[in-house]
């Protein structure tokens, strides 16, 4: 199955802010390597075919070009 694959760059956009109440999580990464585990050993790399380019600055119900 070929999953769409979303791309976006705006060189003048600011970052959010990221939430309070998140900022203390661990990742699974960080969880597995305090217990010595390797978690999700089985998961590879992502090499994505089937890309779609958003654009910033379209008018609300305007469509890029493309083929459809």
């Amino acid at each position: 199955m070929r999953l769409p694959w979303f791309t976006y760059y705006d060189d003048s956009a600011t970052s959010l802010e990221g939430a309070g109440n998140l900022a203390g999580m661990k990742s699974v990464a960080e969880l597995g390597n305090e217990k010595g585990d390797n978690p999700l050993p089985e998961n590879t790399p992502v090499n994505p075919t089937n890309i779609h380019e958003i654009r910033k600055d379209l008018e609300p119900g305007q469509v890029r070009e493309g083929q459809f």
